[in-house]
């Protein structure tokens, strides 16, 4: 303890909090996190490097899977999108079918047409070119 009675902290603590603040950064979870400290406790450097290597990988895949699963998302509501602006503004684009234009319109009559569509759907939308990528 200092004189003012604050904790001080050697070089490896110093190391060992600068990892664990970089590792919870990079998105590891506690329990990968206590077992790379462990690890290195043990001197294990030869160990830690792998483990932490396959750890990103999986961390990067599973990023990437994510990163597709919201592209393919993007493209739905792209699409949906368009498809109200591609409607007929005399026509409309369905989406309010039933309701009437003396009285304000209900909200299950304006959101009818999207109800039947399933999330999937969505997802399979077909691609189109033109929109700006992720």
């Amino acid at each position: 303890m200092s004189e003012a009675g604050h904790r001080l902290y050697g070089e490896e603590e110093v190391a060992r909090l600068k990892f664990i603040k970089k590792a919870k950064l990079l998105g590891l979870t506690l329990k990968e996190i206590a077992e790379l400290v462990e690890l290195a406790a043990e001197g294990s450097r030869g160990r830690v490097i792998p483990r932490l290597e396959g750890i990103l990988e999986t961390h990067l895949a599973e990023t990437e899977r994510k990163m597709a699963e919201l592209a393919e998302f993007r493209e739905g509501l792209l699409h949906y999108r368009d498809r109200l602006f591609e409607a007929d503004p005399a026509e409309g684009c369905g989406c309010g079918e039933g309701v009437s234009r003396s009285r304000p319109p209900r909200i299950s009559a304006i959101f009818s047409s999207f109800t039947n569509v399933s999330m999937a759907a969505v997802m399979s939308t077909p691609k189109r070119i033109g929109h700006n990528a992720l």
